[in-house]
């Protein structure tokens, strides 16, 4: 567990978590170290956070095609 939090802290400190794909890589990590959520439901599940994440980083808006 030691582990998945340096890793957390190491990546925050290079700034990763400001990124789509390195933020998502936090989430996984910290989702890892505690995977039932002390017992409780997750408001979120790992999916949903991805589809979150992604959402505001890649348009909505259909490619021309011609």
């Amino acid at each position: 567990m030691f582990e998945g939090f340096r890793e957390i802290v190491l990546a925050m400190e290079r700034k990763e978590h400001l990124t789509p794909n390195g933020l998502m890589r936090v989430i996984e990590v910290a989702y890892s170290m505690n995977p039932n959520s002390k017992g409780r439901e997750r408001l979120r599940t790992l999916e949903e956070l991805r589809e979150r994440i992604l959402r505001g980083h890649t348009s909505d808006i259909p490619l021309a095609r011609g």
